[in-house]
């Protein structure tokens, strides 16, 4: 066996970041969406001390059509071109499998953008009751177009553990994106989508042509009595296993996109213009977890035929190294939250800053999650992963609607951490077990992530407690929670010694 498998029978876990090493590859994929986040966030910031609230409402509820259009565009095919790929060793079929999910996304995708195209006006005037938002969403179809070219790249590039041209890419296409968003707010919302589609496409072809065409382009030479599949048989397999992550992402994305339009409709863009600034700003603490996750999956996927019982273990091991310095994360963000909102974003978003405490509360939990995701998705176990979303979803739709929509923007950071922590207990409590994942695996990392993001919220919300004593509490939480899980694992990975004789 490969002494680099994560998944080694015995003895300890790779401890350098040495090249094709897991943790080589989740550190590059925690640059690549760094600079993703980071480029998203940097676009809200502009439009919000450029647009204002309103603005900002506009950009985030473009961010979400576009993030629909682009499940629409490419059936998660990403994904399953991920998952295939890092299954294949074989160059030629490597090379099939990009273009049939290739070809596939392409058709898919322009029939998306003219419908999106088409039913703008009408969705701005019946679904959000705003029709100023036509322009955006019209402009939202050439970039859902740049956007489905962009993910398909990523997904090859994952598949093919390219994790350091990924990240590589991606700042440099992050860095552009904001120089170019900054000047392009000057001419509105609709100028810095449009150039953000330019960007993406350009971006996507330039990656495609340097570190894919290559392999497209490999002659398919079979052995003499084997036969290779066709490209109509591998979009047909490709597509069997999207279907479900499809299903799975278009319930997220449905219920992130209902959430702003109930927002919309019961309190007024400015409202969603206070939850988007959180929002992009809380989601930066997803940034551990999903790198790690992206690790992960073809990881798993590439030893998929070993027992659960043999995952256990290094899944346990993630688990904790995430929560070490996640958690940590967190809590340091609610701490500097007072300052946090009105500092980036301007004076006007000062009241947002409970919703952003609620949201980083959200997020925190994600970590565990992120990486159940990942092993159910390299165990070939998609439909799992719909369900669970669907709890989410109903969970988030019903608390706002019927609990906490009076609230306006607070009140939808509450439904989402109480849809996270739902989500999270099904796969602890319910898909853990029936998969024979002992409970030591995740329940003692989720008791320690529930109990310090309830308290330190607590320490900044309930009103008298002292700003100091808020802040203190929650830093010194970080800390003790750093020293027991994230040092050690940091110190055992060999990072802190490198470049020592």
């Amino acid at each position: 066996m490969n002494s680099k498998s994560p998944y080694r029978a015995s003895g300890p876990p790779p401890t350098s970041f040495a090249p094709g090493t897991l943790s080589r590859d989740a550190l590059a994929s925690l640059v690549y969406s760094g600079a993703v986040r980071v480029g998203a966030l940097g676009l809200s910031i502009v439009a919000a001390r450029q647009l204002g609230s309103s603005g900002a409402g506009a950009l985030g509820v473009a961010f979400q059509v576009v993030a629909l259009g682009s499940l629409a565009a490419t059936l998660n095919l990403p994904y399953a071109l991920t998952q295939r790929l890092a299954r294949t060793p074989d160059v030629a079929l490597r090379g099939l499998l990009l273009r049939a999910s290739g070809a596939v996304i392409a058709v898919l995708t322009l029939v998306t953008v003219v419908a999106l195209m088409s039913a703008a006006p009408m969705l701005a005037r019946v679904l959000y009751a705003d029709a100023s938002l036509a322009p955006v969403l019209i402009a939202c179809g050439p970039l859902t177009l740049a956007a489905a070219a962009y993910l398909w790249v990523e997904g090859a590039l994952q598949g093919l553990r390219r994790f350091g041209s990924l990240a590589r890419w991606g700042v440099l296409v992050a860095i552009i994106d904001l120089v170019i968003g900054l000047v392009a707010s000057g001419w509105g919302v609709v100028a810095m989508l449009v150039w953000r589609t330019v960007l993406r496409l350009v971006a996507s072809a330039i990656a495609a042509l340097r570190w894919l065409g290559p392999i497209g382009s490999v002659a398919v030479h079979p052995a003499e009595g084997t036969l290779r599949p066709s490209l109509r048989e591998l979009a047909g397999s490709l597509l069997r296993f999207a279907a479900p992550t499809v299903a799975g992402g278009a319930v997220v994305l449905l219920g992130n996109a209902l959430l702003r339009v109930l927002l919309v409709r019961s309190g007024d863009l400015a409202a969603a213009g206070q939850f988007q600034a959180a929002d992009s700003l809380a989601q930066g603490i997803t940034l551990v977890p999903l790198a790690a996750a992206a690790a992960f999956m073809p990881a798993a996927a590439a030893h998929g035929s070993r027992p659960e019982r043999e995952i256990a273990a290094p899944l346990r091991r993630a688990i904790e190294q995430v929560m070490g310095y996640n958690l940590p994360l967190c809590l340091v963000a609610i701490a500097l939250a007072p300052w946090v909102m009105s500092n980036i974003f301007g004076r006007d978003f000062g009241p947002s800053r409970p919703v952003f405490i609620l949201l980083v509360c959200a997020y925190g939990v994600i970590g565990q999650s992120a990486l159940f995701v990942a092993w159910l998705m390299g165990r070939d176990r998609p439909w799992i992963i719909l369900l669970v979303n669907g709890l989410w979803a109903v969970a988030l739709l019903l608390v706002f609607q019927f609990a906490t929509g009076r609230w306006g923007a607070t009140g939808a950071a509450v439904a989402n951490v109480a849809a996270y922590v739902l989500a999270l207990a099904g796969y602890a409590v319910v898909v853990a077990p029936r998969y024979s994942l002992p409970w030591s695996c995740h329940l003692p990392a989720i008791a320690v992530t529930l109990t310090a993001l309830g308290c330190g919220a607590a320490l900044q919300l309930v009103p008298g407690v002292p700003v100091g004593f808020a802040v203190g509490g929650n830093l010194v939480m970080a800390a003790l929670v750093f020293a027991r899980w994230g040092a050690p694992s940091l110190a055992a990975s060999g990072l802190l010694r490198r470049g020592r004789p």
